[in-house]
């Protein structure tokens, strides 16, 4: 189990991270991204935690009536962003 843990191999140098999570996500619990931000940015890495209100697991809204925040238009913009500006980076 140890070697299957994200938490195993948090450092410094890992390269950048950017989480997206939707908050009411049924798969995989929304902590589980808030321990791994937490461990990684106590590391001195660069981590970039999103949480989606109302957002399941694929980011639609939970209940189906809830509006998400950020919206999927938004998600997919600082998406984009945060690949260029980490590719460009390197």
């Amino acid at each position: 189990m140890r070697l299957a843990n994200p938490m195993t191999y948090v450092t410094s140098d890992v390269p950048p991270f950017l989480m997206i999570h939707g908050e009411k996500d049924h798969v995989v619990p929304f902590t589980q991204s808030e321990f791994l931000h937490q461990a990684l940015t106590e590391a001195g890495a660069d981590a970039t935690l999103i949480k989606v209100t109302n957002g399941d697991h694929n980011f639609l809204p939970n209940p189906s009536n809830a509006i998400i925040d950020p919206s999927r238009h938004e998600i997919m913009r600082r998406t984009i962003a945060f690949f260029e500006s980490t590719l460009r980076k390197a």
